[in-house]
């Protein structure tokens, strides 16, 4: 609901009301109901974590922690919405990395037309842990 939410606001804001959820304060990001690049390369990352959650079998609120490797401009379009990717895709660790730097170990990786990305679970610490 967050990614519709600057295109059809009101109707995102009576979802809410509805089901009685919490939004994400969106406002700093109005710059989205414009049509760019960035905005098709933001919805091409998004549906892209997704599809890589469900191909791991990765709860939608379990955090993950995520590589991006790009080009130095479209990093520079990841990195200006880092807030909003760890919002919404529940993302504890971005990692942004140019085409020639070499990629961390463990992560899933998946190519696409613009980037590559990694994605790997975030483990929770165990519940005794929690406790002390």
């Amino acid at each position: 609901m967050n990614i519709l939410y600057p295109f059809v606001p009101s109707y995102v804001d009576a979802l809410y009301q509805l089901t009685g959820r919490n939004k994400v304060d969106l406002s700093q990001y109005s710059s989205l109901r414009e049509k760019s690049y960035q905005n098709v390369l933001l919805y091409d990352l998004f549906d892209a974590i997704s599809l890589c959650r469900v191909k791991l079998n990765v709860k939608q609120h379990q955090k993950i922690s995520l590589f991006v490797k790009a080009d130095p401009n479209t990093l520079l379009i990841i990195e200006s919405f880092q807030s909003l990717l760890q919002a919404l895709c529940f993302v504890d660790q971005l990692l942004c990395i140019r085409l020639h730097e070499e990629e961390p170990q463990g992560f899933v990786r998946e190519e696409y037309t613009t980037f590559v990305l990694g994605l790997k679970v975030v483990q929770s610490p165990p519940a005794s842990k929690l406790l002390l």
